[in-house]
């Protein structure tokens, strides 16, 4: 795989900031959900749903099941 360029890098931080920022939000506004949890897991999301161009392809996320398990209750 390529080497990020610096703008790449940071452009991608500028989303993820953003992407924390709404995490936030939305947890604030309906008094509910788990911060941490959202953040921990949000760079990885990103990396397979944005970032990865096998995955981006609009018909290939139609027969793509996702599981998400962090390994505890």
């Amino acid at each position: 795989m390529p080497y990020k360029s610096d703008q790449e890098t940071i452009n991608d931080l500028h989303i993820l900031k953003r992407m924390r920022k709404n995490i936030l939000q939305s947890a604030y506004l309906s008094k509910d959900g788990h911060i941490p949890s959202s953040f921990s897991i949000l760079e990885c999301l990103y990396c397979i749903f944005i970032k990865d161009p096998q995955i981006t392809g609009k018909k290939f996320l139609r027969d793509f099941d996702f599981i998400l398990s962090k390994g505890h209750a």
